[in-house]
C-alpha cells in the first residue's frame, strides 16, 4: 500500500498531512516549528 505525505510550511506552524492509495487521510496534524537544543 502506497502513502502520500504533503507538508506545506509556514513560519511558526506547518501542516503534516498522509494519504493512503484509496485517498483516505490518514494522519493530519499542526505542528510547531521549533529548533530543540539539548545544552549541557
Amino acid at each position: 500500500m502506497s502513502v502520500y505525505v504533503g507538508i506545506d510550511v509556514h513560519r511558526k506552524r506547518s501542516q503534516i498531512a498522509l494519504v493512503g492509495q484509496d485517498g483516505e487521510v490518514q494522519v493530519n496534524r499542526n505542528v510547531p516549528n521549533s529548533v530543540e537544543t539539548d545544552s549541557e
